[in-house]
């Protein structure tokens, strides 16, 4: 898998405010991540802060980019968590379906794809 061969590469890996993670715990995480549809951040990364994220993929199912919402600890009682959580995801899958879901839109994005690496490998043989 591409994410362990990248880990595997890094000698020392440092997480929110320096903290050292192994290997094993960010794979852990991003297991979890996948199967829940989202990530959830409780000031990991800016203190006092909580963040909901979910991923966009692009048209061959690879992750590109995410949606999400951050704010104030405050503005994220326990109560709400479960609607936010269901709304950035809800986002995030309406983002792909509507850029991606088309059977047509992905022909045609195949097809480019196709030519492009026609092109390049054609420019390597020059």
């Amino acid at each position: 898998d591409e994410i362990s061969r990248v880990l595997d590469q890094i000698e020392q890996i440092l997480g929110a405010r320096g903290k050292r993670v192994n290997k094993e715990s960010i794979m852990a995480e991003l297991s979890q991540i996948r199967k829940n549809g989202y990530a959830l951040s409780f000031g990991e990364v800016n203190p006092g802060t909580v963040a909901i994220g979910s991923p966009v993929f692009d048209y061959k199912g690879r992750v590109t980019a995410s949606i999400g919402i951050m704010g104030p600890e405050n503005r994220f009682s326990p109560d709400e968590m479960p609607v936010k959580i269901k709304n950035v995801k809800k986002s995030g899958h309406s983002f792909n379906q509507e850029h991606w879901g088309s059977r047509q839109f992905r022909g045609i994005l195949n097809r480019i794809s196709f030519l492009i690496n026609h092109i390049e490998k054609n420019k390597t043989k020059r």
